[in-house]
């Protein structure tokens, strides 16, 4: 009885494989046909993936990691006011060039009957965006006054600006229009100044939202603004600087919306164009949209309804 016992196990044994084995087959000649139809497996795939995250949220949390793929070098050349040549290099990342553009077209500035309400807002989150990708700029400007052994405080703002005024300009507009810029300058004609140097009409960027101003990194990114965008540009960088005593004005001048950089010193050199703050201290008037001017110098004639936006 213990030997057939034996054999019955065995053959239960040699069953259950044959069954298996035959399982086995089955399973993978139906997968074969299966995944032979056309798609499937796309299909399946996506099924599963997760929905697409938008680039902004890839950056926000990954900004420490900047390959060097990533970053593209720049060099600034211009003449200060004393006709002598000076120049700054730095890099700047593509991916805080994507954060700059994101944050700026995410805006949604509240207007009210003010038509200058909605300015602070927009200044203001631009800068806090903007300045910490832009701290290679800062250090240049810091690194290049110390080599040129610049150590008067009026210079080293002469310095600064004298910079900005030479990258040229660019008329913003945020409406959609066929010309929108100096002598008739067609929308697509936005681009930046030539050889790095100041020309006298650059073209014109239209439907940029909000506000028709670009964010500080766009600027450095693309060298193309006018005088909100340079203003706030110029703000920004002296602000990260230590220069604590900036502000953007903004107002009318001849007729139409114009902004200006503020600085308070104790004597402008020139023209006393200024805006009092709310503690008693005076913003004097300094024109970077283009030009060579000094602080106070060439400021427009008409002088309508100024004020400080952000300081």
């Amino acid at each position: 009885m213990l030997k057939n016992k034996k054999y019955f196990t065995k053959g239960q044994y040699l069953f259950w494989v044959l069954i298996l084995l035959l399982i086995s087959f089955a399973f993978f000649h139906l997968a074969d046909k299966m995944f032979k139809e056309e798609g499937i497996v796309e299909r399946i795939i996506d099924a599963e993936r997760p929905p697409l995250i938008d680039t902004t949220s890839i950056i926000e949390t990954d900004t420490t990691s900047k390959k060097k793929d990533d970053l593209i070098p720049f060099t600034w050349k211009w003449k200060d006011y004393k006709g002598i040549s000076r120049s700054i290099t730095f890099k700047l990342s593509k991916r805080d060039l994507i954060k700059s553009t994101n944050n700026r077209q995410n805006l949604n500035p509240e207007y009210s009957m003010d038509p200058w309400s909605a300015f602070p807002g927009v200044y203001s989150s631009m800068y806090i965006n903007d300045k910490k990708g832009l701290k290679s700029i800062v250090e240049a400007y810091k690194k290049e006054i110390k080599t040129a052994g610049i150590s008067n405080y009026q210079e080293s703002l002469d310095f600064v600006v004298s910079s900005i005024q030479a990258l040229g300009y660019t008329f913003v507009c945020d409406g959609k229009v066929a010309n929108c810029g100096r002598n008739g300058s067609p929308a697509e004609d936005c681009r930046p100044p030539q050889n790095g140097f100041f020309t006298d009409d650059l073209g014109c960027c239209d439907d940029v939202k909000p506000l028709g101003v670009y964010a500080p990194f766009e600027f450095a990114f693309y060298r193309t603004g006018d005088c909100d965008t340079k203003s706030l540009f110029a703000y920004t960088i002296l602000k990260e600087m230590g220069y604590n005593d900036v502000a953007v004005l903004i107002g009318n001048a001849n007729g139409g919306g114009h902004s200006m950089l503020g600085v308070k010193v104790a004597n402008p050199p020139f023209n006393k164009l200024f805006i009092r703050h709310n503690n008693g201290s005076k913003y004097y008037a300094w024109e970077v949209t283009q030009g060579d001017n000094k602080l106070g110098q060439n400021c427009w004639n008409a002088w309508n309804d100024w004020r400080i936006s952000i300081n």
